[in-house]
């Protein structure tokens, strides 16, 4: 199962701001008196229903955005509170269903009183306002006239990041996760040069050896860029020795062409967290995916 992609993100959060929103409003009519931070919450729900909307609007007109502006904006940045606010709706709407809906014919009064903690909903509306600040950060850098307020607006959105990473261990973890598990962003191109295949001495690299071996690294079709290939040269797999000595190889040699082959181990068919690499590097936001899964959220249908 591939992982939630930036796009699609964007779709669910504005779905379940929606139901958010509907079912806040059915308890406050079931109900005599609401808690006063339920009128809050249906405030600061829509409020971020409409920044999401924006930012939708903004990602896909990406290309017409000025180009020294949207390189200010981090891949990682966005992939962070993607994710943060995905997984806040999903333990928002869990809690608002649950005490919409009928459970065992339990008065929605009492399901109220029971569910609907304080320090846990305050915890939700904190998060609800580091979301909107955040995204409403990305758009202000992107829009705004000024290029010192947009400087200033990428400070405090490095600042809220940083701040969202060092509160959430769990997005942390989840984000250095995926980092640390990328290595199939690109695909490496060995050519051997007159059909040569050079037997390197245990523990040389390929860099050091001669130009009968040259290394590219080919762009991946995803994002455009190259990935260093720093402790992928001095790397061959069994196959690829076996394959190299094999004899319609051997008969290959003796014409003088160039011998290549590709390897590559693609585990998803978009990419995760790029340290550095800005929105103006960016071809398709279907291609940015998040350190999500459907199976991990709430109605996820």
């Amino acid at each position: 199962m591939d992982p939630i992609n930036v796009a699609t993100s964007l779709v669910g959060l504005l779905g379940s701001a929606g139901r958010v929103v509907v079912l806040l409003l059915a308890v406050k009519k079931s109900i005599g008196e609401a808690p006063r931070m339920m009128d809050q919450m249906v405030s600061q729900v829509r409020e971020l229903e409409i920044c999401l909307s924006a930012v939708q609007s903004f990602l896909l007109g990406i290309n017409s955005a000025p180009r020294r502006r949207i390189s200010m904006i981090r891949v990682e940045q966005l992939v962070a509170i993607l994710t943060e606010a995905v997984l806040t709706f999903s333990e928002l709407e869990v809690l608002v269903t649950s005490i919409a809906k009928d459970k065992g014919r339990l008065p929605i009064t009492s399901r109220l009183t029971t569910l609907w903690k304080e320090d846990v909903v305050t915890s939700i509306m904190l998060r609800l306002e580091r979301h909107k600040s955040s995204l409403s950060l990305m758009l202000n850098i992107a829009q705004c006239e000024s290029d010192l307020e947009a400087e200033q607006s990428r400070e405090t959105l490095q600042s809220l990041v940083e701040q969202l990473l060092r509160s959430n261990h769990d997005i942390s973890l989840r984000l250095q996760s995926i980092e640390e598990n990328f290595e199939t962003g690109s695909v490496i191109t060995y050519c051997f040069r007159n059909g040569s295949m050079p037997n390197f001495p245990e523990g040389e690299t390929h860099t050091e050896q001669s130009s009968q071996l040259e290394f590219s690294t080919v762009e991946n079709v995803s994002h455009g860029s190259n990935l260093p290939t720093e402790g992928c040269a001095g790397y061959r797999t069994g196959f690829e020795v076996d394959l190299g000595t094999s004899r319609v190889y051997r008969r290959t040699e003796r014409f003088k062409s160039d011998v290549s082959f590709t390897s590559s181990a693609v585990r998803s068919h978009a990419w995760s967290i790029f340290t550095g690499l800005s929105l103006s590097e960016v071809s398709t936001l279907s291609a940015i995916a998040l350190p999500l899964y459907l199976n991990e959220i709430y109605n996820n249908k």
